[in-house]
């Protein structure tokens, strides 16, 4: 039997790709929130694996984020708010990507096509998955904007933090004191 490799699987492969790359971004966004607020964060406490895990540590991570922010002053509060619902709305199409991979990785059921030597994934009521060129496109523009909406509000957020945490009269020392 010949393989027969169309633009469809080749599209499924390619969201495969983007999908990773989601994966290491979850990871890392976790982990630089992290590590911005304990030093003592190391990257080997990130290992690929349990993407759905790593999302809901992501999403507690900006709520500790939020809640701590919210102790500060109103205005370092809204600093950040748009941020942290950039990261939140970035999860959630993280999610709704890895809910269509995981139908598709463990599906309920493989049926046969008759006479057409064709395999179809199929969800657990025997309804076929879409897996063609137009959807895996779709889920690869999905993955990659909520890998770029990560990327950029994590930094954001742990410049934000950085600047919080910052002895100002290390900053400016020549600077009165206003205490004095």
């Amino acid at each position: 039997m010949a393989l027969n490799i169309n633009h469809h699987a080749a599209a499924y492969g390619l969201f495969h790709l983007a999908y990773a790359v989601l994966d290491g971004r979850v990871r890392h966004s976790l982990f630089l929130l992290r590590k911005s607020g304990d030093a003592s964060i190391q990257p080997e406490e990130f290992q690929r694996g349990m993407f759905g895990k790593r999302l809901k540590e992501l999403r507690n991570e900006l709520e500790l984020f939020r809640r701590n922010t919210s102790l500060k002053d109103e205005v370092e509060h809204q600093d950040v708010e748009e941020e942290v619902q950039a990261l939140e709305r970035a999860c959630d199409h993280a999610r709704e990507v890895a809910n269509w991979r995981n139908a598709r990785i463990h599906p309920a059921q493989i049926r046969s096509v008759e006479d057409q030597h064709v395999f179809v994934l199929c969800d657990g009521s025997g309804a076929p998955l879409l897996m063609d060129y137009s959807e895996c496109e779709a889920k690869i523009r999905q993955a990659v904007h909520a890998n770029i909406e990560m990327q950029a509000n994590t930094e954001r957020l742990v410049r934000n933090r950085e600047w919080w945490n910052t002895n100002f009269a290390d900053i400016f020392p020549d600077l009165p004191d206003d205490q004095s």
